[in-house]
């Protein structure tokens, strides 16, 4: 993906967006059991929403090769 993205002058984040640092911060107060469930939780959920994009994007992109990635990509999210 970062090669595609490179090509068409497309410039990707510094850092990491402000939701995973909210999830990033309450998992780092979890342990043990309660930490487990937080981050299989937080995993589904960020799955559930990567697939929708990648769905979305497999569907009805228009740059082709985004999304001839997003159709190749789909498969594995939704295995995750």
């Amino acid at each position: 993906l970062a090669s595609i993205v490179a090509t068409k002058n497309v410039q990707l984040p510094a850092e990491i967006a402000a939701e995973h640092k909210k999830a990033a911060t309450r998992l780092n107060k979890a342990q043990g059991a309660a930490f487990d469930k937080a981050y299989m939780q937080e995993m589904i959920r960020d799955h559930q929403k990567d697939i929708e994009l990648f769905e979305k994007q497999a569907n009805s992109g228009s740059d082709p090769e985004l999304k001839a990635f997003a159709s190749k990509t789909l498969p594995t999210l939704r295995e995750h």
